[in-house]
């Protein structure tokens, strides 16, 4: 089975005052900093946009970094997923897959994640031919990010088509019903800006974040 990343970065970001993924962070855009293990990774990545316009203005961004796009690709959310959340943006990535493929699956407002995070997600989804794999962090399931079978994509279909409000939570919860769904549990040591699952909501976040994480090696 393949591995393939998958960003979800088409949210409009209104408590951040809109075009998350262009925020900077470090002087860096969030995307450049969500992208970064996945290419280090050397994978090929699909990037969920909300429209034509967030692509290009993603990919001006990018170009600016001088990141290749040459093994990014970015998909629309199908028309039934509309006002859906990011699940749209995980069933477009599933339905991009030509073959069987893992999907290894974060925000664009997720910037400390690492392929260190990433290995252990993928190393047991494979071990235990999952059909998805998340972490526990100190308890709490975390949905992101996280390792899902592109064999999801039906079930997922059909999960969006008959929830009014379908989220990541609940639906893993179905998985989990279904058991088809491991876990991986994770103790942070370190206080909550400074964490890997760290997400950026408010401009307040980036610079707690660059305050915790300035002398880090970046």
């Amino acid at each position: 089975m393949k591995v393939k990343g998958l960003i979800l970065a088409g949210g409009e970001g209104k408590r951040i005052g809109g075009k998350k993924p262009l925020r900077l962070l470090f002087g860096k855009p969030l995307i450049y900093w969500a992208l970064r293990p996945y290419l280090e990774e050397n994978l090929e990545v699909y990037i969920s946009v909300r429209d034509k316009t967030q692509e290009e203005e993603i990919k001006e961004a990018l170009l600016r970094e001088k990141i290749s796009l040459d093994k990014i690709w970015f998909l629309l959310d199908e028309p039934f997923c509309k006002g859906k959340g990011p699940l749209g943006g995980l069933f477009s990535g599933m339905k991009a897959c030509q073959e069987l493929t893992y999907l290894l699956v974060s925000a664009v407002d997720q910037p400390f994640l690492t392929r260190e995070i990433f290995k252990p997600l993928l190393e047991k989804a494979i071990s235990h031919t999952s059909k998805a794999c998340v972490y526990r962090v100190d308890g709490k399931i975390e949905p992101l990010p996280g390792v899902y079978s592109s064999e999801l994509s039906e079930i997922l279909k059909n999960f969006i088509l008959s929830s009014s409000k379908p989220s990541f939570k609940s639906f893993l919860d179905y998985l989990h019903s279904q058991n088809l769904v491991v876990f991986l549990d994770y103790v942070t040591k370190i206080k909550k800006e400074g964490s890997p699952f760290l997400n950026i909501n408010f401009l307040e976040d980036l610079k707690a974040a660059e305050d915790v994480f300035y002398t880090r090696k970046i």
